[in-house]
């Protein structure tokens, strides 16, 4: 009567992409779960508005001859010194 049912070849290669594929989906929503990021209360984005407000009307650029004049200071000859 049931003599002719044919069972499912599950060779070790399937079995070991399935397996990957399973791994590989449970990673996928974990690591998205995580990446985003939460909500941000109005208060807290107001708050971050006003400081990033701040900080574009009050920077100077008096840093910046500082910045440069490190930069023009570097000599690769002393860094090589220093590694040795």
């Amino acid at each position: 009567m049931i003599a002719n049912i044919r069972m499912a070849i599950i060779t070790p290669t399937l079995l070991a992409i399935m397996t990957i594929g399973v791994v590989a989906l449970i990673s996928g929503i974990l690591i998205g779960s995580y990446i985003l990021p939460p909500s941000i209360p109005f208060e807290t984005q107001q708050k971050l508005d006003l400081l990033k407000a701040l900080t574009e009307t009050h920077y100077s650029g008096a840093d910046d001859q500082i910045v440069q004049h490190i930069i023009d200071d570097v000599n690769a000859d002393n860094i090589r010194n220093n590694l040795k």
